[in-house]
């Protein structure tokens, strides 16, 4: 028996013991969620993967039958993907310009949020730091609340917490936020993404991310066992994981502190750096 995205979503709620209250904050009232248990289309896609998001599951663990109605959006959604990960920032704006509205049914909210994410990014290539720090506010504003950031009992899906990563990142750049207001959110992202987030797979991705971001807004407010700290959690979850995201940068600021500590595994960081260079030199002249 096929099961309704809403049954998907319960059973996931009810194996991690976490309340609708919990993953609907923000996205949608529980009512929605009660109803999309019965109705197979109560949901669209777009806001299945947002609270399964926020229970560590990724999209890509579903095969999501996206409806005729939702198709235009979900394909307009994949190429500002596909421009932001390959830095193609001519490709994004001609897309961000594109009027998807009215072209789709599916999630207003959610569709505001992540046009104002992707248009923050595009600012943010542009170094129009302060425009692109208030477009990332806008878009945090649709699904998280205040009250969330100060909750240890709080779910954030991925988009989000690189929504508030960014944010960070674009107030540090755009000197629109206090140095002790920086930190005191970075500490607790931090402690969120690496103790909370269940999908092992998405914290490997977005934490080592994170703490390069975090080293460059914090540059001197942080001692040098603290950085330290981090970029060794960041390393060893990569290492556990096997994947690479980011580790050319994570190694670029991780071997300067190990030099400073006299580290007997600085040889061997020295050594996967090198090759990492290398590899991406023959790379990017391919």
């Amino acid at each position: 028996m096929q099961l309704t995205l809403g049954e998907t979503l319960y059973r996931l709620r009810v194996e991690r013991k976490i309340s609708a209250k919990q993953v609907c904050e923000g996205l949608c009232d529980e009512a929605t969620l009660s109803r999309a248990r019965n109705e197979d289309r109560a949901m669209d896609s777009l806001l299945f993967e947002s609270i399964a998001g926020r229970m560590g599951v990724s999209s890509e663990e579903f095969t999501l039958m996206v409806v005729d109605s939702e198709y235009a959006y979900r394909q307009w959604q994949e190429d500002v993907y596909i421009a932001i990960e390959n830095a193609k920032w001519d490709t994004l704006r001609e897309r961000l310009t594109y009027d998807i509205k009215g072209k789709a049914w599916i999630n207003e909210k959610l569709q505001k949020q992540f046009y104002h994410y992707a248009n923050g990014i595009y600012l943010g290539s542009n170094m129009r730091y302060k425009e692109a720090y208030e477009e990332l506010q806008i878009a945090q504003d649709k699904t998280i609340f205040e009250q969330t950031l100060r909750s240890k009992n709080s779910y954030l899906n991925t988009m989000e917490l690189h929504m508030l990563m960014l944010s960070l990142f674009y107030a540090t750049k755009g000197h629109v936020m206090e140095k002790p207001n920086i930190k005191e959110r970075f500490e607790y992202l931090e402690a969120f993404i690496y103790d909370g987030l269940l999908d092992i797979n998405e914290k490997a991705r977005i934490y080592p991310k994170f703490v390069c971001i975090g080293l460059h807004c914090l540059n001197g407010q942080l001692t040098e066992n603290e950085q330290r700290t981090l970029c060794e959690k960041a390393v060893q979850l990569l290492r556990k994981n096997k994947t690479f995201h980011d580790i050319t940068e994570l190694l670029r600021l991780y071997i300067p502190l190990l030099e400073k500590s006299n580290s007997e595994e600085l040889g061997f960081y020295k050594k996967q750096y090198k090759v990492i260079c290398q590899l991406q030199i023959q790379y990017d002249r391919n």
